[in-house]
């Protein structure tokens, strides 16, 4: 693997383990046209990883940009199903977040 393979990780890890200077870059390099795509084989979506981790600044983040906020996971759970934060949860039910699809 090269060193800027390493240095880049993919946006679902971005996300997970909160490597925020690295998400708002590329977020602003995008421009967020990709913000509710699939990004696992599960069919998880950067909203859904975000609320999953409990990331609430990603979470508002992707919401601002208009991810989908019930875009399901492959087993039909949505990103407020897989939500444990308290405020995490709360947004997403204030951005109409169904439990499952």
């Amino acid at each position: 693997m090269s060193n800027s393979t390493m240095s880049q990780p993919g946006l679902h890890q971005q996300i997970k383990y909160g490597l925020w200077p690295q998400l708002i870059n590329r977020c602003v390099n995008v421009k967020l046209n990709h913000v509710s795509t699939r990004l696992t084989s599960t069919g998880y979506t950067p909203l859904w990883i975000a609320s999953a981790w409990g990331h609430a600044d990603v979470v508002k983040l992707l919401l601002d940009h208009d991810a989908e906020v019930n875009k399901a996971a492959n087993d039909g759970h949505t990103p407020l199903w897989a939500a444990r934060h308290p405020a995490v949860k709360e947004m997403l039910k204030a951005a109409g977040g169904k439990e499952y699809k």
